[in-house]
């Protein structure tokens, strides 16, 4: 008899951690992002609404979109952009510019001469395995969703320290890790 009890008590054991380890730790976290949709034309924070087609560009000038690939996957009808954060997101996917690449030279123009462009285009902007239903901004790039914190796009260890004050939050990362941070510095 007791061994049944006891296997009684540990499958409800093993039950309750289950549920609390599956739950979703973004539940009763308040997002503190101004979260916006765009209008055709419009950009903001470097993701632009043209042709109804979605941007990850800052341009130079000219301010030709053309010169530059839309970002693939987009549900334009749920994308919207948080404000100040480079985070944005649809019903599918969270995006921020995980890897830019930048480009300036002549093209040709219309005329059959040259002209200058420049611009830096997201070349790596879905955050892989991100849940945008649940994502929350934080603020100084901290976001989490249903099951992980992100610092700038990237998965980080849970911080609960960072949920009372993301805004200190950032200068203990960077104490902690100021050695680790690369400082690429090329030659003219």
């Amino acid at each position: 008899m007791k061994c049944k009890n006891f296997a009684i008590y540990l499958m409800t054991f093993c039950c309750f951690v289950l549920t609390v380890s599956c739950a979703d730790r973004s539940q009763n976290i308040r997002d503190r992002g101004m979260w916006i949709r765009l209008e055709e034309g419009r950009d903001c924070d470097g993701y632009a609404l043209i042709g109804n087609k979605v941007y990850g560009v800052f341009l130079g000038l000219p301010q030709d979109y053309s010169l530059f690939d839309p970002l693939q996957g987009v549900d334009i009808p749920s994308f919207e952009v948080c404000k100040g954060s480079g985070y944005a997101k649809d019903r599918n996917h969270v995006y921020y510019p995980i890897r830019i690449t930048c480009e300036d030279g002549l093209i040709e123009d219309s005329d059959g001469g040259e002209r200058e462009y420049g611009g830096c285009y997201f070349q790596e902007y879905v955050i892989e395995g991100s849940d945008p239903a649940t994502f929350n901004y934080l603020g100084n790039g901290y976001a989490v969703d249903k099951a992980n914190m992100y610092l700038n796009g990237k998965i980080i260890t849970w911080d609960n320290s960072v949920l009372e004050n993301p805004d200190d939050s950032i200068h203990t990362v960077l104490q902690n890790h100021v050695d680790t941070i690369p400082i690429i510095m090329e030659e003219p």
